[in-house]
């Protein structure tokens, strides 16, 4: 038995931190019973079930707005000083040369330099969020690439350029943040408070 989804799709933009510290603290199981994935699966983005998800991640900067054409990407453990099961994980959500190529004739014809890469694989910055909205790896995936100046103007005139995908059933994820200090988070995890006291320090 089938299921019809509408075809409008919305974009997504957050940050994959906090789908990503279960994995960290070695509890990846219970992320089924967290108040984020109750959220992600009722929302009405991932009832409506895309054919596609295009993913802008923070985690792949290039010279020029570049898109994954690989078929069958790996995943990039592009992270260290993890748990070992965070090394571990797999997602094997196929590629999409063909959305692929469609992205690129977007950003042509919106007069936007950009580029091919028939190897990259998906960072952490695609997959972890992913593993936990669509966690059985069905939905195909193209990665693009931010542009290594993080212009905003460039970048909201990418996000223009492919606004048409969401009427195609396309799903626009935009996963990053805009700032990303590990080693203080990890700090403060291990020494609650410890950020209060240092700023306390320097007054």
């Amino acid at each position: 038995m089938s299921t019809i989804y509408a075809a409008t799709q919305p974009e997504l933009r957050g940050r994959h931190w906090g789908f990503f510290c279960p994995t960290l603290l070695g509890t990846y199981p219970t992320v089924d019973r967290t108040p984020i994935k109750h959220r992600l699966i009722n929302d009405p983005f991932t009832r409506k079930r895309p054919s596609a998800i295009v993913s802008v991640t923070a985690h792949w900067e290039q010279a020029e707005t570049t898109v994954s054409t690989c078929p069958a990407p790996p995943l990039l453990f592009d992270y260290d000083g993890f748990p070992p099961e965070s090394y571990q994980l797999t997602y094997p959500a196929p590629g999409h040369p063909q959305l692929a190529k469609r992205i690129t004739q977007l950003l042509r014809d919106a007069g936007l330099p950009n580029s091919q890469d028939s190897c990259r694989g998906y960072d952490h910055g695609t997959f972890v969020p992913l593993k936990v909205m669509f966690p059985e790896a069905d939905v195909p995936v193209v990665q693009v690439s931010l542009v290594d100046s993080l212009d905003p103007e460039r970048h909201i005139q990418v996000g223009q350029a492919l606004a048409p995908l969401g009427a195609e059933n396309v799903l626009l994820v935009a996963s990053g943040s805009s700032f990303h200090n590990l080693q203080v988070f990890m700090r403060s995890m291990r020494n609650p408070g410890s950020e209060v006291k240092e700023k306390d320090q320097m007054q």
